[in-house]
């Protein structure tokens, strides 16, 4: 659940080898770290906002628990 005023990132990408959109996480950041939310998806925590942003620019595989 979400609590009133909490701001979250959903993401996804386009994985051009199947033509479908894969999602890459939802996270939430606190204290400058951004933390994953979807507990089905096997997504690290990154330590800043920055790291996270480079993680965005080249996605890793997100494989579905």
């Amino acid at each position: 659940m979400l609590a009133p005023g909490e701001h979250v990132i959903v993401s996804a990408y386009f994985d051009a080898d199947v033509g479908q959109w894969r999602p890459f996480g939802v996270f939430t950041v606190r204290d400058g770290r951004v933390i994953h939310l979807e507990s089905r998806l096997d997504v690290p925590d990154y330590e800043s906002v920055a790291q996270f942003a480079r993680a965005l620019a080249d996605p890793p595989p997100t494989p579905q628990r």
